[in-house]
């Protein structure tokens, strides 16, 4: 089989001890198929291109997975039937990676492609910047996972997981948080609808349910896991306080809350003090009236 042939080569040292080992990168192409049960070889390269497909209940220990395309564990069932890593890097930039995909102290980024339900287990830290994942990261203790863009619809965050939630225009029931860059917010609150926009311009929104109904239920934020909000860099229009791209009417209820709360919001401190206040009422005036 073609695969067979491009996974492991094998050299021992005569001169010493400790066998030195050299693995070969697996490319599965186009109408190539890696088998159900099969386990790659420690340590290897696997790169998976769109056309080719990675059966159900695979394995990778200590190497790295490249998914350009194609699918992995399509109609997985159960973490058995679906695709483990372990002590790996992961990286997916496009194809569909079905249910049961399982990080095992990996480390994985994530910038296109579709994903179901995956695993993120201890030790473990997966980066969403893009993609969609169709179903939602199952967290678990020590577990973390940065949402900085893509579309991710819902969030499994068990006992211990830490969530990190990388944007811009955050809200928690409709009250607004605003934040410096690099700021950094610990929601406390539970039973209550956290959004943001992320850093790609994408919307992300959860209900963060305090209890767990149990799996496969969602979305799910136990009072010890930790979701975090972080501040990011980001353009704006002096006096567009709610955003929209436009300084008009709809910026005045907005701009009065936040100089009666003193709330800092960038785009309100007109006169680039670093304070929401008094002083900025004027030069938002002729902002609105420009």
């Amino acid at each position: 089989m073609k695969y067979l042939a491009k996974t492991l080569v094998a050299i021992f040292t005569v001169s010493s001890s400790l066998p030195m080992l050299l693995f070969a990168d697996t490319n599965v192409n186009q109408g190539e198929n890696i088998p159900n049960g099969f386990d790659f070889p420690n340590g290897c390269q696997v790169n998976l291109f769109d056309g080719g497909s990675i059966g159900l209940g695979v394995d990778l220990t200590g190497g790295e997975l490249n998914v350009f395309g194609g699918q992995i564990a399509p109609g997985a069932t159960s973490i058995a039937s679906g695709f483990t890593n372990t002590n790996n890097l992961v990286n997916i930039s496009g194809g569909n990676v079905g249910p049961f995909f399982q990080f095992f102290n990996s480390r994985g980024i994530i910038t296109g492609g579709t994903l179901e339900t995956f695993g993120v287990f201890s030790g473990s830290e997966v980066s969403i910047e893009g993609g969609t994942v169709t179903g939602f990261p199952d967290v678990f203790s020590n577990g973390v996972v940065n949402i900085r863009g893509g579309q991710v619809n819902s969030i499994r965050a068990l006992a211990g997981s830490t969530i990190n939630i990388e944007g811009t225009n955050f809200t928690i029931d409709d009250i607004v948080i605003s934040l410096m860059p690099g700021q950094i917010v610990t929601v406390g609150d539970r039973d209550v609808t956290l959004s943001a926009t992320l850093s790609d311009g994408s919307h992300f929104e959860i209900f963060l349910r305090s209890f767990d109904p149990g799996f496969p239920s969602n979305p799910v934020a136990l009072p010890s896991s930790t979701f975090n909000l972080i501040g990011l860099e980001r353009s704006f229009i002096p006096g567009d306080v709610n955003g929209d791209g436009t300084v008009d009417l709809l910026d005045v209820d907005p701009f009065v809350d936040l100089v009666g709360s003193g709330e800092f919001n960038p785009a309100a401190d007109l006169n680039g003090d670093g304070d929401v206040n008094l002083l900025d009422v004027s030069p938002f005036i002729d902002a609105l009236t420009e």
